[in-house]
């Protein structure tokens, strides 16, 4: 990524120009060699979603280039007119997109929930802990759940009461 996109988005995130070491203010080194590495990151993350290394500048002017040869050569070899040739064109350009909605596609389903789960933060909520602590004291101080000694029996604690209450957590973190 070039320097100045990083500048720009850090600076719209809320990072700071600093006066650098030759007196000009600018973003301190260690925030372009993280936007770097990050950037790296998630083209390793890409590669393991598709399978395939990221797309460079290189890999779509090579295959804008060999486009424009098939569709010369097929012109040129198949005498198409004019309304032939732009009829090659727009398949071509449909081809295109549709090849682009497929990747999109790809990279929609790799990042959707997968049905049946659920997506939550990973500090508990106080909502969460507020039910758990409630849960809990009612176990202890419950017609069942005190064993004298003050601990509370394992057969008292249903775990699908507190797998319930994770999930109500996941939803409110979701509103």
């Amino acid at each position: 990524m070039e320097i100045s996109k990083i500048k720009e988005l850090a600076l719209a995130s809320g990072f700071k120009l600093k006066d650098q070491v030759n007196g000009e203010p600018d973003l301190n080194a260690y925030v372009y060699e993280f936007a770097q590495a990050l950037e790296k990151e998630v083209l390793a993350q890409s590669h393991s979603v598709f399978g395939q290394e990221a797309v460079t500048i290189n890999d779509t002017e090579t295959l804008d280039s060999e486009i424009t040869q098939i569709s010369e050569a097929m012109a040129e070899n198949h005498c198409f007119g004019c309304g032939e040739l732009d009829q090659l064109e727009i398949l071509v350009a449909k081809a295109m997109k549709l090849g682009e909605l497929y990747e999109r596609q790809k990279w929609q389903e790799a990042k959707s929930i997968p049905e049946g789960f659920v997506l939550m933060r990973k500090e508990a909520t106080a909502s969460f802990k507020e039910k758990l602590d409630e849960l809990l004291f009612n176990l202890w101080t419950g017609d069942h759940g005190c064993d004298w000694d003050g601990f509370v029996s394992v057969d008292a604690i249903d775990s699908d009461e507190i797998w319930q209450m994770v999930i109500e957590a996941s939803q409110e973190n979701s509103q």
